[in-house]
Formats: C-alpha cells, structure tokens, sequence
C-alpha cells in the first residue's frame, strides 16, 4: 500500500506533477470539444447555405 501511495506522491511533487498533468487533459479535451462543435457548425451553416436557393448567390 505504501508503494502506491510513493508513487502518486513522487518524492513531494505528487500535487504538481499530477495537478499538470489535469490541466493538460483538461486543456486537450477543451480543444477537442471546441472543435468538434465548431465544425458541426460550420458544416451546417454550409448545408443551409447550399439549400437555400432563394439565396441570389446561385447561378441556376
């Protein structure tokens, strides 16, 4: 039990080893999410745009 607990402490940097790597996982999910939605939007702010034909871009 106490080598486990040695190893979540790492010698005293236990709190910044692991609070750094929470804030990178943290960080790298934001970036995914804010992606993935921001191109959801997009795509259907395309998908409208493409679908509108009383829009006077279109040249049929």
């Amino acid at each position: 039990m106490s080598s486990d607990l040695g190893f979540f402490a790492m010698g005293g940097y236990g709190f910044y080893i692991w609070s750094s790597w929470g804030v990178a996982a943290g960080i790298l999910i934001a970036v995914t999410c804010h992606s993935l939605i921001r191109s959801y939007l997009i795509k259907e702010q395309l998908n409208r745009h493409l679908t509108d034909k009383t829009d006077g871009d279109h040249l049929d």
